[in-house]
């Protein structure tokens, strides 16, 4: 197994989040902007969106885009990483 990371930009990078999000200000456009997510989500709607992305999809982007098994590549300290740090982004 691989180690565990705890610098969610490192989890960002490794599971390619910014191929299809803008992370920070910098990535894709194909999903959407998480920049500031933090100001309009709570910590329950992003772990939910990680966890089963096509359950609340964000008004204009399709269901599947989104990798269904997240969940299941990320270890839990890691969701709670990207949960954290998303509901920071404000």
């Amino acid at each position: 197994p691989r180690p565990a990371m705890t610098d969610p930009m490192e989890l960002v990078s490794e599971f390619s989040c910014d191929a299809c999000h803008i992370v920070a200000g910098e990535g894709g456009d194909l999903g959407p902007d998480l920049s500031t997510i933090g100001a309009t989500r709570d910590k329950d709607y992003i772990r939910r969106a990680l966890l089963d992305p096509n359950v609340e999809l964000a008004e204009g982007f399709d269901a599947d885009m989104m990798p269904d098994d997240l969940g299941e590549q990320l270890y839990a300290s890691e969701l709670e990483i990207l949960v954290d740090f998303l509901a920071a982004a404000k």
